[in-house]
């Protein structure tokens, strides 16, 4: 089985370093024919809510080209899904 997706969505305001990897959260859309969210509060001026998640680039260019996104941008990112284990304790 490939891992392999391919999402578009808009660049938020949280845009960080992690090592030499850049990172950014992406707020998706759903398509309009597919099931839909709760709608968000009045107060967010929006008709849907987003699903958001986490890009991250290794090390900051694909390609050795640099990347510039800002926020607001509408971008297609073209990967693989991955997670990072973490543990946490309950103290």
């Amino acid at each position: 089985m490939l891992n392999i997706v391919v999402i578009e969505g808009y660049v938020t305001n949280k845009i960080w370093h992690w090592g030499a990897d850049l990172c950014f959260r992406l707020a998706s859309y759903r398509d309009s024919h597919l099931p839909q969210k709760p709608p968000p509060p009045p107060e967010t001026n929006h008709d849907q809510a987003a699903d958001y998640l986490t890009v991250r680039v290794v090390g900051g260019a694909p390609g050795g080209l640099p990347v510039a996104i800002h926020p607001g941008q509408r971008v297609r990112v073209h990967g693989f899904l991955g997670s990072r284990p973490w543990r946490r304790t309950l103290t």
